[in-house]
């Protein structure tokens, strides 16, 4: 599993997902790797896992879709 950005900080886990141009398949994509995280590493398994999306050019609605999905918008 490939993640651009993770933050911890005490019980909480952000992976951040970085795009020049976010699309919406990125966003979908995103929120299945949410899903997966913590298979991928076990380590986390106690702590709350966020996500947020980060794009400097951002195709049209898909930061609503974002955020509908819970995710955090990084413009």
């Amino acid at each position: 599993m490939e993640v651009d950005l993770l933050v911890v900080n005490g019980e909480v886990v952000i992976l951040v997902e970085v795009k020049s141009k976010l699309k919406r398949d990125d966003v979908r994509e995103h929120v299945e790797r949410l899903a997966e995280f913590k298979d991928f590493f076990p380590q986390y398994a106690g702590k709350r896992i966020m996500g947020a999306v980060a794009g400097i050019v951002i195709e049209e609605n898909v930061d609503l879709l974002a955020m509908k999905e819970g995710l955090f918008v990084i413009v």
